[in-house]
């Protein structure tokens, strides 16, 4: 028993500053969002890109911060050209798992959009580092996760302005 030790699926420990990217482009932005999703389908990339668009009208200033990657993302990053939306919607590319937690602990809110999903490491994480979280309502989500009804972007932009407005 001495030899075995428990870690948790998720990171509780703070980010390393040294893995602290420098982002110019969002200083000042809020609300910043952050997503970590594959550029496929089920992702719903589509449809946070849609939630932004109807998002900026009323927060000028909103930004979010996209991680990942997928077979689908060079028609993810056309669509965010077409819909105007280049300085709202930032590619971040892959990133390091510390990286990834850096960058989620300097944003407002996290968004899982998914279409269909598990248990997501990445929701976990974000509440554990006190941000909080709107994600569908499909597959398992922890307690305090916002959820909004899956594919319904008016319930997400009605989701994501609640939790913004909440101390």
């Amino acid at each position: 028993p001495t030899r075995v030790a428990l870690l948790p699926a998720f990171l509780l420990a703070a980010p390393s500053l040294a893995e602290t990217p420098e982002l110019p482009e969002v200083e000042g932005r809020k609300p910043l969002l952050v997503a970590t999703l594959s550029f496929r389908p089920e992702y719903g990339f589509e449809l946070l890109v849609e939630a932004m668009d109807r998002l900026r009208g009323r927060h000028p200033e909103i930004a979010c911060l996209v991680m990942g990657s997928g077979d689908d993302e060079a028609q993810a990053k056309q669509l965010v050209r077409d819909r105007n939306l280049k300085n709202c919607i930032l590619f971040l590319g892959n990133v390091s798992h510390e990286k990834c937690i850096s960058v989620m602990s300097r944003c407002d809110l996290f968004v899982r959009p998914t279409f269909a999903d598990g248990d997501a490491n990445s929701v976990r994480e974000a509440l554990s580092l006190g941000i909080p979280v709107v994600a569908s309502d499909v597959g398992n989500r922890p307690p305090g996760t916002v959820l909004f009804r899956t594919g319904d972007v008016d319930d997400l932009v009605a989701k994501i302005e609640e939790t913004c407005a909440s101390p």
